[in-house]
C-alpha cells in the first residue's frame, strides 16, 4: 500500500515565495513461505522430511542449514516457523521546502526531508537467503538540500548541495545467542572488539550495534531545450 500527499502554494510577496511539501507512507508485507511442508526444521531441531515417492521432496534443509550450538543456545534461530521469513515494512517520508525567483534568470530553493523505515526482514533463521546482509531494524535518514538553477538562452544550468545524516538500529529477531567480536572478527569485518553481533552461515558478521552516517553530496546538471 502506497499513500502520497503533495501540497504547494505561493505567497504573494516580492516575486512570490513558493512553499511546497510532500508526505509518503508505504506498508509492505510479504509472508514469503506459507506452507509448512517446506520448513527445513521442526521445533525440535530435526530435519523436516516429507516423503511422497521415497525422496526428500519438500525439505529446504540443504538451503537453510541447522545453526551450530553454542554454550547457551544456538548461533542463530532454527528455521522451524513460517513466521521466521516474514517481511513487514512501515515507511514514512516527509519533506518541506521553499523557493524564490532571485533574479529573472536565477531560481533558488531549500528543503528538508525526513525518512523513517521500521523493517522486520525475517528472523535470524532466514538470513536473507544466506547471502545478503540482514537489514531488519529501525532506519532513519535526514536530508538538507539547497538548489539553484540559472536559465541561459535555451539552456538551464543547475547546482544542488545535499547533506545527509541518519542512523540504523539493527533488530534481527530472537532465538539466537548474542556473540561479541574478538580480535580476528574485528580485523576481518572492521568492527570494534567486544561489539555485539553474531556469525552467519558463511562466517560473516551481523552487527547488533547502532550505526550512524553522514554524507555530503554535490550535483550539477544542464538541460537544453530544442
Amino acid at each position: 500500500m502506497i499513500a502520497v500527499l503533495n501540497a504547494a502554494t505561493t505567497i504573494e510577496s516580492g516575486k512570490g515565495i513558493d512553499l511546497f511539501g510532500k508526505f509518503k507512507y508505504i506498508k509492505d508485507e510479504d509472508k514469503r513461505m506459507t506452507d509448512a511442508r517446506f520448513l527445513p526444521y521442526t521445533s525440535g531441531g530435526a530435519v523436516n522430511y516429507y516423503y511422497d515417492d521415497g525422496t526428500n521432496q519438500y525439505s529446504t534443509a540443504s538451503i537453510y542449514s541447522d545453526p551450530p550450538p553454542l554454550g547457551s543456545g544456538t548461533q542463530w534461530k532454527p528455521f522451524d516457523s513460517l513466521s521466521d521469513d516474514d517481511r513487514d515494512l512501515k515507511y514514512w517520508m516527509a519533506s518541506v521546502g521553499m523557493g524564490y525567483q532571485l533574479t529573472n534568470d536565477l531560481y533558488a530553493s531549500v528543503g528538508i526531508e525526513h525518512y523513517k523505515a521500521d523493517l522486520v526482514d525475517g528472523n535470524t533463521a532466514f538470513q536473507a537467503y544466506n547471502l545478503q546482509e540482514m537489514a531488519g531494524g529501525k532506519h532513519e535518514k535526514n536530508k538538507f538540500r539547497v538548489k539553484g538553477r540559472y536559465v541561459l538562452g535555451g539552456a538551464e544550468l543547475g547546482l544542488e548541495y545535499q547533506y545527509n545524516f541518519g542512523r540504523y538500529e539493527p533488530d534481527f529477531g530472537t532465538g539466537y545467542v548474542v556473540q561479541f567480536a574478538d580480535d580476528a572478527t574485528s580485523q576481518d569485518h572492521h568492527v570494534a572488539v567486544g561489539s555485539r553481533g553474531f556469525s552467519g552461515r558463511f562466517g560473516g558478521w551481523n552487527s547488533l550495534e547502532s550505526q550512524y552516517f553522514q554524507q555530503h553530496q554535490m550535483k550539477a546538471f544542464m538541460k537544453v531545450q530544442f
